[in-house]
């Protein structure tokens, strides 16, 4: 829990402390910083109870709570109907992937913001439909060095309009995209980005 009379949480703040299983953010609480609370590995739930927020990707597209392999809830009026996104205005910032392989983003969502799904160790995204962007390095690989990625398939919705050329880089396994077909190859493989 933090005092009321924080508004911020900084970059790194609370990377790599094991010790945190919970986090109560009062609404004081307007910005959280890129990596926050990276690689944190015992947190499982996170209460932001600002219904106004802004996060900060911009420090190596990682989303504040990327890598936090046992995050499974995010509590409050900025929580999808699942528990599972961190959701602003329109937009998926940040993602709880504890105990799935695969998952459906909400409906309602129309961009997927940079680092949203950033580390995490899904095998198989649907995209909704009503998403019209996904942002740079949106799907970024839980390892970068050792090909760890185990992000096997991708369905793309119709309503999709924009896909930075960046935003599933380095993930080398994926073996379909699926759906939208505007921007994926016969093949099913390779996406199609117009610059």
């Amino acid at each position: 829990t933090f005092e009321s009379m924080v508004t911020e949480i900084r970059k790194q703040s609370f990377a790599l402390k094991n010790t945190l299983k919970s986090i109560y953010l009062p609404s004081t609480i307007n910005k959280i910083g890129a990596s926050a609370f990276y690689k944190s590995c015992n947190l499982e739930c996170v209460n932001i109870n600002s219904s106004e927020l802004s996060i900060d990707i911009e420090f190596g597209f990682e989303s504040p709570f990327s890598a936090c392999s046992k995050l499974s809830k995010f509590c409050g009026p900025l929580a999808s109907d699942d528990g599972r996104c961190i959701v602003i205005g329109q937009e998926l910032c940040c993602f709880a992937p504890y105990g799935l392989s695969e998952y459906i983003t909400p409906h309602g969502i129309k961009t997927i913001k940079k680092g949203a799904f950033s580390r995490c160790k899904l095998e198989s995204i649907t995209i909704s439909e009503g998403v019209e962007q996904i942002e740079e390095a949106a799907f970024s690989p839980y390892d970068y060095f050792t090909n760890g990625t185990p992000l096997k398939y991708v369905y793309l919705p119709i309503s999709l309009k924009n896909i930075h050329n960046y935003a599933f880089i380095y993930n080398q396994n994926i073996e379909a995209f699926l759906g939208n077909s505007k921007f994926i190859s016969d093949d099913n493989y390779s996406l199609i980005i117009e610059s």
